[in-house]
């Protein structure tokens, strides 16, 4: 007669480890976490942190030698190019392995068809080696951010940044008190400069002021949302930190446009909350902005043509985009191939263009939207300006409630990367420092847009960015209470 043994009886499971579990599941995993977290700070230092102790202006020192030192300008760093392709290999390898094809989501088709458009370009471009090696590696530093964002999800990734920022903002503020010591004389313009606007100036531990100025604006921006919802003195002293750094700096496009962002992201909340009636006001008001400016221009067109007409105008942009019109105006549609225009070689038409040779020099369009056009087409252009201009406006403005706050600090961050490439020329690229921040509010918004439609309704509340508001029984907060999930 067969005996049962009782369960009570029989050895308890061993209990799987955590990389046993199901592939979803791992997203949900401390060391996944904590992984993910490391490859986009890794990003952020190796895109952003650049310290020189050279003058900014050495390429334009060089004009009398062209065939030198400014044909190499900017032609990139082996190694972080090394590091940029190695760290995607890594992460898409553990990002398939868990998630699988619902990873090729995290990006927006309009931003991989333009991302392909760029790809193609290689094949008619000046230089096609140039061309597919910039483009490459353009996608793999989109493509990494994509991924790592998708796994950590809004939270995390806007605390990453924070961290981030934090450390920039403080490491400027010291190395540039320091800086009459010569470790650290890299966070200030030294004297030698071409350009003496730049002499004094901080840049702390990125390459040029204009870039610090920028990375400034966009902590500034975080730091004031975080000031706003938490009301914690952390924030405020960082965010008094960043305005401070910003200041020094003495960037114009970025001390102008700081301010009209922070405006722009308070409109679009307190549109998007209470009456909805205040919608369609914010949209007859910007309707009755811009046909305002456009009215002003045409009854100054003369002061507007003559003040364009300056080369002198806007430090000097203006003589930059008179070279190159010529290019565009013969490669309207195709454009000279992403990437292959500048620092090309003795192929660059900018040698030949250039109204003189400092002008030649320059290894950028200092515009975000001539430099796309001027080397994608009008094609690239038009695919550049849905992907990122107008889907993340109505990814923005179409938020969900409970997303609000979020979106409201990403709009602030974008509309400034949007304005500032007017004279800027970061458009476009994920690896430059200023833009890639911008490319971080687009992907959350898209990826929590994905999730939405996927049905994570419990990935959306656990990734949701924090904004619970203290609340108190006295004082000047008191009015604040804490948020529920919408």
């Amino acid at each position: 007669m067969a005996t049962t043994i009782p369960e009570t009886m029989l050895p308890a499971p061993v209990p799987q480890r955590s990389w046993h579990r199901s592939t979803e599941m791992l997203r949900y995993d401390r060391r996944v976490q904590l992984f993910f977290q490391f490859v986009l700070l890794a990003l952020f230092y190796m895109i952003c942190v650049n310290l020189r102790y050279m003058p900014a202006n050495d390429a334009y020192a060089a004009a009398e030698n062209l065939d030198g030192e400014v044909l190499a300008a900017q032609a990139g760093s082996a190694f972080r190019q090394f590091f940029y392709f190695a760290l995607f290999g890594v992460v898409t390898v553990v990002v398939f392995y868990m998630r699988g094809l619902k990873n090729l989501h995290a990006i927006s088709y309009a931003y991989l068809i333009a991302c392909m458009w760029c790809l193609l370009s290689a094949t008619w471009a000046i230089d096609p080696g140039i061309s597919i090696r910039r483009s490459l590696g353009m996608v793999v530093v989109l493509a990494s951010m994509a991924f790592a964002i998708e796994i950590l999800g809004a939270r995390k990734t806007v605390r990453i940044m924070y961290i981030f920022l934090g450390l920039t903002v403080v490491a400027s503020i010291v190395t540039a008190s320091l800086s009459s010591i010569p470790l650290f004389s890299f966070a200030v313009h030294p004297a030698n400069e071409l350009d003496p606007e730049l002499i004094g100036t901080w840049k702390g531990i990125f390459r040029h002021k204009n870039v610090t100025g920028a990375v400034m604006a966009y902590a500034t921006i975080i730091f004031f949302h975080h000031s706003w919802r938490r009301r914690h003195w952390l924030d405020i002293v960082l965010c008094l930190g960043a305005v401070l750094v910003l200041a020094k700096t003495h960037s114009k496009t970025s001390l102008g446009w700081v301010g009209i962002s922070l405006i722009f992201s308070y409109i679009l909340y307190r549109c998007r909350v209470g009456n909805p009636s205040k919608r369609i006001l914010f949209w007859y008001g910007l309707i009755l902005l811009v046909a305002t400016a456009g009215m002003l221009v045409a009854m100054n067109w003369d002061l507007v043509y003559a003040y364009f007409s300056d080369y002198e105008t806007l430090s000097g942009r203006v003589a930059i985009w008179a070279s190159i019109m010529p290019y565009i105006r013969d490669h309207f549609l195709l454009g000279s191939g992403y990437g292959s225009f500048y620092a090309i070689g003795e192929a660059s038409p900018m040698l030949r263009l250039g109204v003189n040779k400092v002008v030649a020099a320059v290894g950028h369009s200092h515009s975000g939207y001539f430099e796309i056009l001027l080397t994608t087409g009008i094609i690239g252009l038009i695919l550049a300006l849905v992907a990122l201009v107008v889907l993340p406006f109505y990814r923005f403005w179409t938020a969900s409630d409970r997303d609000l706050p979020l979106a409201s600090m990403g709009a602030g961050v974008w509309f400034f990367g949007v304005v500032q490439n007017f004279t800027e020329a970061q458009f476009f690229a994920p690896d430059k420092e200023s833009w890639s921040f911008v490319v971080v509010f687009i992907l959350i918004m898209h990826t929590r847009y994905v999730a939405a439609l996927r049905g994570e309704d419990q990935w959306l509340v656990d990734t949701n960015w924090d904004t619970t508001r203290p609340v108190r029984r006295h004082g000047w907060s008191r009015r604040y209470r804490q948020q529920q999930p919408g």
